[in-house]
Protein backbone atom coordinates (compact mmCIF):
# COMPACT_ATOMS: atom_id res chain seq x y z
CA UNK A 1 0.00 0.00 0.00
CA UNK A 2 1.48 3.39 -0.92
CA UNK A 3 2.62 5.55 1.98
CA UNK A 4 -0.04 8.20 1.42
CA UNK A 5 -2.81 5.61 1.55
CA UNK A 6 -1.97 4.47 5.05
CA UNK A 7 -2.98 7.90 6.29
CA UNK A 8 -6.50 7.13 5.11
CA UNK A 9 -6.52 3.98 7.24
CA UNK A 10 -6.61 6.24 10.29
CA UNK A 11 -10.07 7.37 9.28
CA UNK A 12 -11.43 3.87 9.82
CA UNK A 13 -10.30 3.90 13.42
CA UNK A 14 -11.76 6.95 15.11
CA UNK A 15 -9.22 6.74 17.91
CA UNK A 16 -6.36 6.92 15.42
CA UNK A 17 -7.86 9.65 13.21
CA UNK A 18 -5.98 12.09 15.45
CA UNK A 19 -2.79 11.07 13.65
CA UNK A 20 -4.17 12.08 10.26
CA UNK A 21 -3.91 15.72 11.26
CA UNK A 22 -0.42 15.26 12.69
CA UNK A 23 1.08 13.52 9.67
CA UNK A 24 -0.85 15.26 6.89
CA UNK A 25 2.34 16.96 5.78
CA UNK A 26 3.75 13.60 4.73
CA UNK A 27 1.07 13.06 2.07
CA UNK A 28 2.66 13.67 -1.31
CA UNK A 29 0.91 16.21 -3.50
CA UNK A 30 2.79 15.19 -6.64
CA UNK A 31 4.49 11.90 -7.39
CA UNK A 32 8.02 11.96 -6.01
CA UNK A 33 10.74 12.40 -8.59
CA UNK A 34 14.17 10.78 -8.40
CA UNK A 35 15.73 14.24 -8.35
CA UNK A 36 14.11 15.03 -4.97
CA UNK A 37 16.70 16.47 -2.59
CA UNK A 38 15.37 14.40 0.29
CA UNK A 39 13.84 10.98 -0.18
CA UNK A 40 12.06 11.05 3.17
CA UNK A 41 9.64 13.15 5.17
CA UNK A 42 9.17 13.07 8.93
CA UNK A 43 6.23 13.83 11.22
CA UNK A 44 6.13 13.76 15.02
CA UNK A 45 3.35 13.23 17.51
CA UNK A 46 3.66 13.23 21.30
CA UNK A 47 5.23 9.76 21.53
CA UNK A 48 5.49 8.64 17.90
CA UNK A 49 7.58 9.54 14.89
CA UNK A 50 6.69 8.65 11.30
CA UNK A 51 9.21 8.56 8.46
CA UNK A 52 8.00 8.05 4.89
CA UNK A 53 10.65 7.22 2.27
CA UNK A 54 10.11 7.60 -1.47
CA UNK A 55 11.83 7.23 -4.81
CA UNK A 56 15.32 5.81 -5.16
CA UNK A 57 16.70 5.68 -1.64
CA UNK A 58 20.15 4.98 -0.29
CA UNK A 59 21.27 3.59 3.03
CA UNK A 60 23.05 6.93 3.53
CA UNK A 61 19.65 8.66 3.46
CA UNK A 62 18.24 6.15 5.95
CA UNK A 63 21.24 6.83 8.19
CA UNK A 64 20.71 10.60 7.79
CA UNK A 65 17.03 10.22 8.73
CA UNK A 66 17.97 8.28 11.87
CA UNK A 67 20.63 10.84 12.81
CA UNK A 68 18.03 13.59 12.35
CA UNK A 69 15.51 11.72 14.54
CA UNK A 70 17.99 10.92 17.28
CA UNK A 71 19.26 14.52 17.31
CA UNK A 72 15.78 15.95 17.75
CA UNK A 73 14.79 17.10 21.26
CA UNK A 74 11.61 14.97 21.00
CA UNK A 75 13.51 11.72 20.60
CA UNK A 76 13.90 10.99 24.31
CA UNK A 77 10.13 11.01 24.82
CA UNK A 78 9.34 9.05 21.66
CA UNK A 79 8.35 5.43 22.21
CA UNK A 80 7.26 4.33 18.74
CA UNK A 81 8.76 4.82 15.29
CA UNK A 82 7.30 3.87 11.91
CA UNK A 83 9.64 3.80 8.91
CA UNK A 84 7.48 3.42 5.81
CA UNK A 85 9.30 2.34 2.63
CA UNK A 86 6.13 1.60 0.65
CA UNK A 87 6.88 4.43 -1.84
CA UNK A 88 10.55 3.49 -2.11
CA UNK A 89 11.39 2.25 -5.61
CA UNK A 90 14.92 1.05 -4.91
CA UNK A 91 17.52 0.93 -2.14
CA UNK A 92 21.28 1.00 -2.50
CA UNK A 93 24.10 1.30 -0.04
CA UNK A 94 27.13 -0.12 1.67
CA UNK A 95 27.54 -2.30 4.79
CA UNK A 96 29.36 0.43 6.72
CA UNK A 97 26.19 2.55 6.74
CA UNK A 98 24.25 -0.20 8.52
CA UNK A 99 27.09 -0.70 10.99
CA UNK A 100 27.05 3.02 11.79
CA UNK A 101 23.26 2.92 12.12
CA UNK A 102 23.53 0.04 14.61
CA UNK A 103 26.23 1.87 16.57
CA UNK A 104 24.13 5.04 16.70
CA UNK A 105 21.13 3.06 17.94
CA UNK A 106 23.23 1.61 20.75
CA UNK A 107 24.30 5.12 21.75
CA UNK A 108 20.75 6.49 21.46
CA UNK A 109 19.45 3.69 23.71
CA UNK A 110 21.35 5.34 26.56
CA UNK A 111 18.86 8.23 26.49
CA UNK A 112 15.82 6.32 25.19
CA UNK A 113 15.73 2.58 25.82
CA UNK A 114 11.97 2.25 25.26
CA UNK A 115 11.67 2.73 21.49
CA UNK A 116 9.78 0.20 19.32
CA UNK A 117 10.46 0.35 15.58
CA UNK A 118 8.04 -0.82 12.89
CA UNK A 119 9.08 -0.90 9.25
CA UNK A 120 6.75 -1.15 6.26
CA UNK A 121 8.57 -2.73 3.32
CA UNK A 122 7.82 -4.93 0.34
CA UNK A 123 10.51 -4.46 -2.30
CA UNK A 124 13.49 -6.85 -2.30
CA UNK A 125 16.11 -4.06 -2.01
CA UNK A 126 14.66 -2.76 1.25
CA UNK A 127 14.01 -6.25 2.63
CA UNK A 128 17.64 -7.17 1.85
CA UNK A 129 18.87 -4.06 3.69
CA UNK A 130 16.72 -4.95 6.70
CA UNK A 131 18.01 -8.54 6.65
CA UNK A 132 21.62 -7.29 6.63
CA UNK A 133 20.79 -4.98 9.55
CA UNK A 134 19.18 -7.85 11.45
CA UNK A 135 22.24 -10.06 10.83
CA UNK A 136 24.41 -7.50 12.64
CA UNK A 137 22.42 -8.41 15.80
CA UNK A 138 23.31 -5.10 17.41
CA UNK A 139 20.00 -3.25 17.60
CA UNK A 140 18.94 -2.44 21.16
CA UNK A 141 15.38 -1.80 19.97
CA UNK A 142 12.64 -4.26 19.03
CA UNK A 143 12.16 -4.00 15.28
CA UNK A 144 9.50 -5.71 13.16
CA UNK A 145 8.85 -5.59 9.44
CA UNK A 146 5.30 -5.43 8.06
CA UNK A 147 3.79 -5.41 4.59
CA UNK A 148 1.14 -2.85 5.52
CA UNK A 149 1.08 0.28 7.64
CA UNK A 150 -2.14 -0.91 9.30
CA UNK A 151 -0.36 -3.94 10.75
CA UNK A 152 2.62 -1.82 11.76
CA UNK A 153 0.41 0.70 13.54
CA UNK A 154 -1.44 -2.07 15.35
CA UNK A 155 1.85 -3.53 16.59
CA UNK A 156 3.05 -0.09 17.68
CA UNK A 157 -0.28 0.40 19.47
CA UNK A 158 -0.57 4.06 18.50
CA UNK A 159 -3.56 5.82 20.04
CA UNK A 160 -4.93 9.36 20.07
CA UNK A 161 -3.41 9.96 23.51
CA UNK A 162 0.06 9.40 22.06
Amino acid sequence: MPCFLWFQSFLYLSEQSFFLQKVQALRPVFPFQTECLMSYKTAWTKQCVFVCYSGNCTETEVLNAVIELQSDYRFDSTYRALHDFSLCQSMSGAPEHLEELAARNIGAAASNANLKIAVVAKIPDVLAMLKRFEMLALSPYPLRVFETAEHALAWLDCTASD
